[in-house]
């Protein structure tokens, strides 16, 4: 490690240590890399969340309190056909995702997404899905 590394830890450590107690857990979540990769179209690659849909996930994640595991989210419209999506999905506009949530828990979490806002809510206990859209 360079001393240019251990500067900036010793600085980001010193800023967490000043920071009022409780300030760390406000600071806004952010996707890991495996939900960047869930989120893109499987077949091309295609990204891009509508970013007022982006704003909510993260805000429902934040209020689940642990990673939410995709298995859908933007598409293309190859994609969308293959995996026998509606021709005007959701999924195209990256307006829509859906997430594994276990049937023993979607019911929290359906209120809990819509409660923040979410337009479509649509729980799949069989399947272990929730899908959301605007």
């Amino acid at each position: 490690m360079n001393r240019f590394r251990i500067a900036a830890l010793l600085a980001l450590s010193g800023a967490l240590l000043a920071m009022p107690a409780g300030a760390a857990e406000k600071t806004p979540p952010v996707w890991n890399s495996r939900q960047i990769k869930a989120l893109r179209c499987r077949c091309c690659g295609r990204r891009g969340l509508d970013p007022r849909f982006e704003r909510l996930l993260l805000r429902l994640q934040a209020r689940v309190g642990s990673e939410l595991r995709f298995t859908s989210g933007r598409r293309c419209p190859r994609h969308n056909a293959h995996v026998g999506g509606v021709r005007n999905s959701l999924h195209l506009r990256g307006q829509a995702a859906d997430v594994a949530v276990p049937a023993v828990r979607q019911r929290a979490f359906c209120a809990a997404a819509r409660a923040l806002g979410f337009r479509r809510v649509l729980p799949d206990a069989r399947r272990n899905y929730v899908h959301l859209s605007l």
